[in-house]
């Protein structure tokens, strides 16, 4: 998956762009999308809650056990692995060692561009969208329905991972299901890049500022919106604000 040429050659600044580097792009790959240029390093390496006193682990360990105890509550349905919870926990907030990625580039670019974020200048900040060659990471992990297998084909611990793996979860929560989505689960201090074995399977695209407001408008014209993305009253709720302050006459 090779984008030759200069840095300026990989910014999206219309649909017939995106258009463009979707169609050089392999079959075997996954999307994701961030509205600023932060490594791609998992939410719990990010956070800053912690001194000099707690590593990352032992925060990561201890929010974890603190989500699993009070969250069953809440679930239809309960998790039956660690893979699982951390899926679920990760699609409703919480720091973990797992990165959101999209098997639909249509999906990752929405989540680049949902929110405004202004320069210092009033101008709208670029957003980012990274392609992946799944070839790239050391192995895939899909937790089968049927959970009576044999020891030995058993996945891992994710907290015991030292590299990079991607998971495909099961249909265990409708927003996982809506957004095509998938993770990457890695060392939270270190960033996905790093694990890349071939710079050829793995590429950024600027989305330009410019066009984050014109190319969310387009998306929701594909039935990319937050109501579709977030099954659920919060999700068309939020989705309607918008269509007040954007587009008015889609409501109907």
């Amino acid at each position: 998956m090779q984008y030759t040429g200069t840095r300026d050659n990989k910014v999206i600044s219309s649909f017939e762009d995106f258009n463009r580097f979707l169609e050089k792009a392999p079959p075997s790959v996954i999307f994701r999308g961030q509205k600023a240029n932060f490594k791609l390093i998992p939410q719990v390496g990010r956070e800053r809650i912690f001194d000099d006193y707690y590593s990352i682990e032992e925060v990561e360990y201890h929010t974890f056990n603190y989500f699993k105890k009070r969250a069953v509550l809440h679930l239809e349905y309960e998790p039956k692995t660690e893979w699982e919870w951390l899926a679920v926990a990760q699609h409703f907030g919480l720091p973990t060692r797992l990165l959101d990625w999209t098997a639909n580039p249509l999906v990752a670019a929405f989540f680049a561009v949902e929110n405004s974020d202004e320069t210092e200048d009033g101008d709208e900040q670029d957003a980012y969208l990274y392609i992946l060659g799944t070839r790239n990471i050391l192995e895939h992990y899909d937790i089968p329905e049927n959970r009576d297998i044999p020891e030995y084909i058993k996945t891992p611990d994710p907290f015991s991972i030292k590299g990079a793996v991607i998971y495909k979860p099961q249909h265990i929560s409708k927003r996982i299901v809506a957004q095509q989505g998938l993770f990457t689960c890695q060392d939270p201090k270190k960033s996905l890049d790093e694990y890349i074995t071939d710079e050829d399977d793995f590429d950024e695209l600027i989305i330009k500022g410019s066009f984050k407001k014109p190319l969310k408008k387009i998306l929701n014209k594909y039935g990319i919106n937050r109501a579709a993305l977030f099954p659920d009253l919060d999700g068309l709720t939020s989705h309607i604000k918008w269509l007040i302050r954007n587009d008015y006459d889609g409501i109907s």
